[in-house]
């Protein structure tokens, strides 16, 4: 009875050591997998933060471009302001003359 239960027990070592030595197998496939894995998303990463960086000068450079558009459109309705003026000093001085003018004649 006691060769048979040894008989059983060794069995059962074996068949846990071969156990073993496929998960260990598997494990190490599962590290050079996550390796692989992590080296193409460190590859990504580097490649995102180059687009990050790409982006981010355009967009400072379409900012800068806003803003000389933005000044060029307050120097432009400066100019038509002062035009507008102008035209309105012109027109008041017009009416004056001609009120000066006819006045005389309507009495």
């Amino acid at each position: 009875m006691a060769d048979e239960t040894q008989e059983k027990i060794l069995k059962l070592l074996d068949t846990l050591a071969l156990e073993v030595a496929e998960t260990r197998g598997e494990v190490g496939a599962l590290r050079t997998e996550m390796r692989s894995e992590a080296g193409t998303l460190r590859s990504e990463v580097g490649t995102l933060r180059s687009e990050v960086g790409t982006l981010r000068g355009e967009v400072g450079t379409l900012r800068t471009e806003m803003r000389d558009g933005f000044s060029r459109i307050e120097r432009r309705l400066g100019n038509v302001e002062t035009r507008v003026e102008t035209i309105e000093t012109e027109q008041r001085s017009f009416r004056r003359e001609v009120e000066r003018r006819i006045a005389p004649l309507e009495r």
